[in-house]
């Protein structure tokens, strides 16, 4: 039964309200646990019975730091109207892109 104020419009938008609210919890509770559950990037070697080897990749803490930021930028991208989300997601894109030149840069300087 339909009231004064009751109208298909205001129903839609508090279907897509509670669907926003869900989008939140779901990144929060679901991205929150991958990030502390998924290990870094490192290997433990245990061969032998005194010595243990630690071999990491490139970037160990790296990646696990980006996850977590990702997981804060979801949350503020989900929260901007559309031209926000467009300048912020053109922004993460060169940030990325600047942090792979650094890292470029700094091994070839390593390696020299």
């Amino acid at each position: 039964m339909q009231g004064p104020f009751e109208t298909p419009l205001l129903r839609t938008a508090r279907t897509w309200l509670r669907l926003a609210r869900g989008s939140f919890t779901l990144i929060f509770f679901v991205g929150g646990a991958l990030w502390y559950l998924i290990p870094l990037c490192l290997h433990f070697d245990k061969s032998q019975a005194k010595q243990v080897k630690v071999l990491s990749f490139v970037n160990a803490y790296g990646s696990s730091y980006l996850l977590w930021w990702t997981l804060v930028f979801a949350l503020v991208y989900n929260a901007s109207q559309l031209s926000a989300q467009i300048v912020l997601g053109l922004g993460v894109m060169v940030l990325v892109f600047f942090l792979e030149v650094v890292d470029g840069v700094r091994d070839v300087q390593y390696w020299q």
